[in-house]
């Protein structure tokens, strides 16, 4: 709880850091449990900017974090604190293809149990017609999964 107790313009320094040091060290410590909980504390605390760049830094990583335990949890405090347009946000991600990869994205996160937690808490989350591009993504691949 360090975290929230600090003053403003000491706690505005650290998740300057933290965001401005790239995509490597966000994903180092956004999979960490102390740091998800930073990242989720600026979610639900954070300037209006810093919840912009934090859920910028978690699209770009998702399918990293959909498969770490700490990761989901701060993607799903995304969802939760983010409203309809980060839901869109999130689903559109995951119908992308990962990189070098033809299929969705959303298609490895399923073969863990993370990640279809994760898939369920985002899916559950969405209307009727979100839901359906995310099924039609994976539903070729759950045969294939099957197999294995």
């Amino acid at each position: 709880h360090a975290f929230e107790n600090l003053e403003a313009e000491v706690k505005d320094g650290i998740v300057d850091e933290l965001i401005n040091s790239g995509p490597v060290v966000f994903a180092e410590v956004v999979k960490d449990q102390w740091g998800s909980h930073c990242v989720q504390h600026i979610l639900k605390h954070g300037s209006e900017a810093h919840r912009a760049q934090t859920l910028l830094h978690l699209l770009d990583g998702l399918l990293d974090f959909a498969t770490s335990e700490q990761g989901a949890e701060s993607v799903t405090q995304a969802l939760k604190e983010g409203g309809e347009a980060t839901l869109d946000r999130i689903v559109g991600r995951m119908r992308e293809a990962a990189n070098g990869s033809r299929r969705a994205m959303i298609a490895d996160p399923a073969l863990s149990v993370t990640g279809s937690q994760l898939i369920g808490s985002v899916l559950s989350a969405a209307d009727k017609d979100q839901r359906t591009l995310p099924y039609d993504c994976i539903r070729g691949h759950n045969c294939h999964a099957a197999r294995m």
